[in-house]
């Protein structure tokens, strides 16, 4: 939390207020020690446990992504473009082209909110999101060859796409060959 503050304060604010902290500093007196706090500090301290520092600059809410996690959005990302496509060729087109979204997202969802998956169910996840992550990139490419133009997208949502066709190729790989890690492998 404080690190989103952090970022909205001004470095001229922040040295207002480091000022005031210092001026307020520097009008405090301390009070004189009284007989039973001189008592207090001159028997030693026993350990009574572990130190618990809180990091309240660091964000609490840190997600760490997992294949099935990164092939879902890469996923969600192909199914926008494609939405995106297929509206410029709408009166040329008879069907848009399927994407089995709620499909997916329904695979994707029932893996997600499992505790503990096993390696084989994990194994199976990967494949049915890299599938349909296959299905919609052939749709794009289909797309393409009947007119739509990458054009049409912007900048962000290109690179998205080269992104999710990147993560398509490292995670079709590791699946095949049964490996767990790749040469500059995507991870969010």
């Amino acid at each position: 939390m404080m690190v989103h503050f952090r970022q909205r304060i001004g470095q001229s604010l922040l040295k207002k207020i480091n000022r005031k902290i210092v001026q307020k500093g520097r009008g405090f007196k301390p009070e004189e020690p009284s007989t039973k706090k001189s008592e207090e500090a001159e028997r030693p301290k026993e350990n009574r446990g572990k130190l618990l520092i809180d990091a309240t600059v660091a964000p609490a809410d840190i997600k760490y992504p997992t294949d099935v996690d990164l092939l879902n959005q890469a996923r969600k990302t192909t199914e926008l473009i494609i939405d995106i496509l297929y509206k410029s060729l709408k009166e040329n087109l008879d069907k848009k082209p399927r994407t089995y979204r709620k499909k997916a997202r329904k695979d994707y969802l029932k893996f997600a909110k499992n505790r503990k998956p096993s390696g084989k169910e994990r194994r199976n996840a990967v494949k049915k999101q890299l599938q349909y992550i296959k299905r919609n990139l052939g749709h794009i490419e289909k797309l393409m060859n009947k007119g739509a133009s990458l054009e049409l997208l912007s900048r962000r949502q290109y690179r998205n796409l080269l992104v999710s066709s990147e993560i398509y190729r490292q995670q079709q790989w590791m699946w095949s060959n049964n490996q767990k890690r790749i040469e500059h492998r995507i991870v969010s």
